[in-house]
Formats: structure tokens, sequence, C-alpha cells
């Protein structure tokens, strides 16, 4: 167990690099080979996630055999080194104890976590059982026995062996299990799980008459501390009908408690879960994200724009190069797209995301913006500081082993589907295996670069991934971040499909790159899960990173705060805020070090209740109710090369004393088939009843996209011009005529 001095002060040590001098030189990190790929024979690390493909055993079959696995950098010994423990699918888990200097010893036997050999999905890390030991758990996945399927809870014995109970702590979730992820849902100091599950295959997504298959729902387990979990899915609100693929927890509403995102596969929308205080939690995903991806694969949660908020950004798979992307991409079908929409479903586009968080339970999406959107078939996604000059750089893993969308791969193999299935009532069960798998492997296979961005502080990212020697070409599931030789830089470690995992060592203060600061949250001699470690310096520039493990695709990062200051050689102000509001602040604090922070040293902050804000929503007191009906129409089945809808530009406002009364009126405008409406104002402030009658209704079917109230006529009154606009008729039609 680490040993820990608590003083009546926080606790400052030096990290392992014992040069704490200040880098003052400014360095163009966009010219530096920033990683070094270190070989098996120098780290140990022999772990291969080899898939071996067979009449039994291929895509066509199981759909999902390409998505990986994943990886989790943690300190199970607390001795101060993060180690490595890797998820298998046709082959066993492995777990390296990290020895110092970048080397690693394979503990995987004598651990006694490779007795299971079953498909492992994702790996996820807390101490489930609040005995200063970190666990872990494993989702299993694709076999189609249920009892195959069990997930998998190692508890840490302290030796660094581990049993797995996931049955006697009630988890042994036998979904489709793809990610879990730890989190305090209830602020009692103790870990709740959200695990993600799919259905059995892609089929299993299409709705049936006789409704919905909750059979494989996503499920949330409280911890009722004591060695128990009990099951609050239904009760909690988070039942669904999906397709997860990666889930995380985080405060992305920032008012304190930890919410949920749930990347979702195929046409289910992402579920974005806010926490109610309560033990429930509602998705909130129609009302504050205006799109997202279509087939979210990883996600991250991070602030990348120093704003003091949590971002978001989920992968997809749209090719970044116009090649790929026309043989890959399935053609455009507005029909579907807005039948999905109609359905409830939501606005889904294949493309990366990556949302803006405005603050006030909004996101804005900026991917295209930022230049973020097209990475190709990507799976982890990961927010670090990489080159510590203060801004969070992004890490996208790539590659389907087999590329089953390929569309000459479908035009060539027309003619082997008809012989196929002219022959399948024939065959026997062996020979039709050995027929579709003759079809599974003719698809082609390609090998695929990671991505890297470099953050160039203006929310948009410049690609670096061969200048930073990022640029493994094949196929790349899981990755996670971790400072593994404790030197004040985040090295990288990548679980390859077919190819041998590899460790990046991150160069950035072996060359005298920037400055850093390092900042471990503890509770109970351990990182604290949703701790915010806030720091300002450089004339109030402020840095923000809240403490999660899972991050990415299937995997778990080091749960550490490490700041980048470029060439800053102070930090003016530190905050620790823990999970239940308790903070500790220091200031005047030396860059290049390590600091450890203890719960024990926080204290109570001072309440808010009583700080009233500039404005206070009056509208139920003083409004008659009123809403703006769109209109439903397809401006791209006429036009579909414009950039984006002109029959939505609406609802527009105009006010002015038009009854002479001393208070303002309002107009608003109406959509295409809806008249415009205009609310009277009392002198007590109220809205009453609209105004209506045939100057408004008789030009219904215009739309209002612009409206003003001035004297024309010089009469003393309030005269009103309304602009029409929309794009639901043709050219010179009588409805775009002003008004």
């Amino acid at each position: 167990m680490k040993n820990i001095f608590y003083t009546l002060l926080v606790i400052f040590t030096l990290s392992c690099s014992n040069d704490t001098s200040i880098n003052t030189q400014v360095i163009n990190t966009s010219e530096v080979k920033l990683f070094e790929v270190l070989p098996s024979s120098a780290t140990g690390i022999e772990f291969s996630n080899i898939i071996t493909e067979s009449p039994k055993f291929n895509y066509i079959q199981y759909d999902v055999i390409f998505n990986g696995g994943g990886v989790a950098l943690a300190d199970f010994n607390n001795d101060d080194l993060v180690d490595i423990y890797f998820t298998g699918n046709q082959v066993r888990d492995a777990l390296y104890l990290n020895k110092g200097n970048m080397q690693f010893e394979d503990i995987s036997l004598a651990s006694g976590i490779a007795q299971n050999e079953l498909w492992s999905s994702s790996v996820s890390i807390g101490d489930v059982n609040g005995d200063g030991f970190l666990d872990i758990y494993v989702c299993k996945y694709l076999l189609p026995n249920e009892n195959s399927r069990k997930n998998v809870l190692y508890i840490n014995n302290g030796n660094m062996t581990f049993e797995d109970k996931a049955e006697e702590y009630g988890v042994a979730d036998m979904g489709y299990s793809t990610s879990a992820t730890f989190f305090d849902m209830d602020e009692d100091g103790d870990l709740d799980l959200y695990v993600g599950n799919q259905m059995p295959s892609s089929r299993y997504l299409k709705r049936q008459s006789a409704g919905v298959n909750y059979a494989y729902t996503d499920n949330l387990y409280r911890n009722d501390s004591n060695g128990k979990f009990t099951t609050v899915t239904e009760a909690a609100g988070v039942k669904n009908f999906a397709a997860a693929l990666s889930t995380t927890a985080s405060d992305l509403n920032g008012d304190g408690l930890v919410d949920i995102y749930v990347a979702n596969d195929y046409e289910e929308p992402d579920l974005f879960y806010v926490n109610r205080g309560d033990g429930t939690f509602v998705n909130v995903a129609h009302i504050s994200l205006k799109h997202m991806s279509n087939f979210s694969m990883g996600v991250d949660l991070a602030d990348f724009n120093n704003d003091g908020d949590i971002d978001l950004f989920s992968s997809d798979m749209v090719a970044s190069d116009n090649y790929r992307s026309k043989t890959n991409m399935s053609g455009m079908n507005p029909a579907k797209f807005w039948r999905l929409v109609n359905a409830g479903y939501h606005h889904q586009y294949m493309f990366n995301a990556l949302q803006l968080n405005n603050g006030n339970g909004s996101f804005s999406e900026i991917a295209q913006m930022a230049g973020v959107s097209n990475t190709d078939w990507s799976w982890t996604a990961l927010f670090a500081d990489l080159d510590l000059d203060g801004n969070k750089d992004l890490v996208v893993t790539n590659g389907l082993f087999r590329d089953v969308r390929n569309k000459d791969y479908i035009h060539e193999i027309e003619d082997l589907v008809a012989q196929h299935n002219k022959n399948a009532g024939s065959l026997s069960k062996d020979e039709l295996n050995q027929s579709v798998y003759e079809l599974a492997i003719a698809a082609p296979s390609q090998r695929l670069e990671n991505s890297a961005f470099k953050n160039n502080g203006d929310l948009t990212f410049k690609k670096i991934a061969s200048t930073w020697n990022l640029n493994f070409a094949g196929w790349t599931q899981g990755a996670a971040y971790a400072d593994l030789d404790n030197d004040g830089d985040m090295d990288l470690v990548m679980n390859h499909m077919n190819n041998k995992s590899q460790i990046y060592k991150n160069v950035a203060q072996d060359q005298k790159i920037n400055n850093y600061l390092k900042v471990y949250a503890t509770k109970n001699n351990l990182p604290c899960d949703a701790a915010r470690v806030e720091i300002k310096y450089d004339n109030n520039t402020t840095q923000l990173i809240e403490i999660t493990r899972t991050r990415g695709f299937l995997s778990a990062s080091e749960p550490v705060a490490l700041f980048g200051l470029g060439i800053n050689g102070k930090v003016d102000k530190l905050t620790v805020t823990y999970p239940d509001g308790k903070q500790v602040i220091q200031s005047d604090i030396n860059a290049n070090q390590t600091i450890k922070i203890d719960y024990t040293q926080a204290s109570a902050l001072a309440s808010n209740e009583n700080k009233l804000g500039l404005f206070s929503d009056i509208t139920s007191s003083k409004m008659f109710p009123v809403s703006h009906n769109e209109n439903e129409f397809d401006d791209y089945e006429r036009e579909i090369l414009i950039p984006h809808k002109m029959s939505t530009l609406g609802p527009v406002m105009a006010t002015a004393d038009v009854d002479g009364n001393g208070t303002l009126d309002i107009y608003f405008g109406g959509s295409a088939t809806s008249s415009g409406v205009l609310f009277p104002m009392t002198t007590n402030g109220s809205y009453i009843a609209p105004v209506s009658g045939s100057e408004f209704s008789i030009d219904a079917q215009s739309e209002d996209l612009g409206a003003t109230f001035f004297d024309v006529d010089g009469d003393g009154d309030q005269d009103l011009y309304v602009v029409s606009g929309g794009n639901e008729y043709e050219d010179g039609s009588k409805n775009y005529q002003d008004r």
C-alpha cells in the first residue's frame, strides 16, 4: 500500500524525474517526433489479439468479430507504477506488472486472470469493495451460450492475485456486454456500475410489431457497500433498446452529479443520461444535442477548449480520403433518414462528432469546423495534452480487418452469393459453412493509419500523426494513456488486432519540451473518481480535468490530472473539488512536479444558494402559452447539394407598443401553413391571449423570416412589416411576397 505522510497542508512530492528546472525555450511541437515506439524486446509486452477466421467463425456469421479488445492502465499493487491489462477475443487476457524503466512482466497466470479464455471485450477499473486496491471488471461478448457470456469481476487480493466474484457481488451480467464504467451515482462514497449491452446481432435491432425487446438492455447496478450490488436498471430509468459500444461517466452539466453517456451503434441514437440526484436518470440527448454520430464507436469527455465545461467527442467510420469514402460509404438515403427522425430517433450523421459544451445544458457540434470529422473506421478517441502546451490533443485509432462495406467487393461477390443461395438447400452443414467462409474472406483487408490531432487552441486541430510517430498502420481498437515512467508526460498503449500491442513513449520531457504539473486527487489512498482538478496560471488561463477512468473504446486510462503549462514555470492557483463539493485550494506551485492531494485536507465549499444570477425565468407567470410549429418539408429532395435546409430558419419575433398602453407587445412569426400571432402585454406586465384575425390568417401559407415594427405612414402608431422566405415553393410564388 502506498505510504502517504499527511500534514496539515497538501503534500508535495517530486516526480520520479528529478529535474525540476523550468523549460523556457519555445519549441514548435508540430515539427517534433513526439513518441518513440518501444520494441517488445525492451518492454516485455508480447500480447497480440489474434483473430483466426474459419468456416464456423467469420464476419458473415458474427458481424462483430473485428471489434477488437481493450486495454486498462492502472496501479494494481500500489507501488506508484502503472500496470497494464489487455483484453483478448480468441486469446486470453493478459496482465503485465510494471517493473520500472518501461519494463513489464507477464503475470497473467500467476495473478489468476488467465483462467477464463472466453471472448473479452472491454475492461474497467475501480475499487469495488473499498479495501484500497483496484479491482478489474471485464465484459464478455459474442458467444451464444449465456453462461459463457457472464461478465467477470476480479477482486484484488492485495498481493497481485485476483478472484472472480462477479456472481457473488451480483454483477455477472449475461448480456452481450461491450463496455462498463464505474461511477458514484448516488453520492454515497462507493462505486456503482453501468454496463452497456448489445443485441446478439444487428438483426435484433429491428423493431417488432409486438414491441421492443428489452432482454439485452444496458444495466445499472447500485453498490450497497456490503459486497453486493442491486440491479436498478428500470427503477433508475435507464432500461433501453440499443447497441452500446462505449459507456463513460462525467458531470456534463456541471451540477455536481455524475452523468452517463452511451455511444450506440447503428440507428439507435446515443444516450445522454443526466443524473437527477434521486437515484434516477433522464435521457436528454434530444434536448442537449442537435445532432450526433450515426455509428458511434468510442467516446471521450474532456474540456478541450479550456472554458471550464466538459466537452464530448464520439468516433464514427467515414473515410478521410475521397477514394475510400466513395468505395466504402453507403449512398445517401434522405427518405430513411427522415423516417428515423420522425419515428423519434435523432438527427444522426456518419461523421465523428465533437460536441462543444455551451455551459447551459446544450452542445454545439463542430467536428467538421474543427477538422476532426473524418478519420475512417474509428474506435478509440482520447483527449490528452501530449505536447504539454496547455491544450488537450486528440488521438483516434482506426481499422476494420475486412472492408465489408467495400462496394467493389459487394459487386464482385454478387454471383457468388447467388450461387451460394442456389446451392444452399443441397449442401451439408460443413459445406454450407465453407461456402459462407469463402464469401467472408473475399472481402479486402487494408491497413489504416491511426490519427492524431494537435489542438491549435482556437477550436481547430492539426493532423499530426505522422510527425508525432503515431501513424501505425493496421487495425487498432483499444488504447489508453498513462505516465508509465513517471516523467511528467503521457505515454500511450495500444491494443492492435493481429499485431503485437505497443507502448508509445512520450519524449516531451526527455527533450525538454514545455513544462507540466501532475496532480493526483486521492481518497482512501486511491485516485478519486469524479474529482475535478482546476488550475489557473499565466494571467488567469484556466484548465480543468475531471478524473474519469473509462475513456475511448473498451479501455481505461490512468486517473491523473496531468497539465501541460507550455513555457510557464508556475501555477497561480490549484483547486481540487471532490464529488461531495469539498475542496482543497493551493497557490503558487512550481512546475515540473507531481502533487498528491488527499480528501482529508478538503474543507466544505461555501454555499451559493443565496447568490442570484442576472436573470430569472418568469415565463410561466407572465406569458400566454405559445410554441412554434414547424411544417414538414424536405429541402434536399429538390436540391440535394444545398449546405443546409432553408425552410427551417424561423421563428422570428418583433416587439413594439402596438396598442399604446406603454408596454411592449410581441409578434411571433409563423412557419409555412401557420399564421403569425400578436401577443398584447397588459399594464401589469403579463401577456394575454393572442390577437388573431384575417390580417394574419390570410397569409398563413407564407413563411415569416423577418419582422419589424415602424410607423410607416406617420400617424403615430406602429405598423408591421413581415418578410417572407423559406424554401417550400417554386420561384415566383406569391407566398414569397413580403407583407
